[in-house]
């Protein structure tokens, strides 16, 4: 795990685990739902990290930039 989370070195943070009982692709599996709740909820706090940080994309947020 450390060596794959360490070629993201660059990246703001790293988030790297595995998901026991898994079969070898987790998006056809019964445990998929959690998996991508978690993709979407990454995507979310990337969106209000960059929200925060005022560098946004309005069309993510919904929000108007301000300037």
């Amino acid at each position: 795990m450390a060596t794959f989370a360490g070629y993201f070195g660059s990246a703001p943070w790293v988030e790297a685990g595995l998901q026991a009982g898994a079969g070898h692709n987790l998006d056809h599996h019964r445990l998929s739902r959690a998996l991508h709740l978690r993709q979407l909820a990454f995507a979310w706090e990337c969106a209000a990290r960059a929200t925060v940080a005022g560098d946004y994309d309005d069309r993510l947020t919904g929000q108007e930039r301000r300037t």
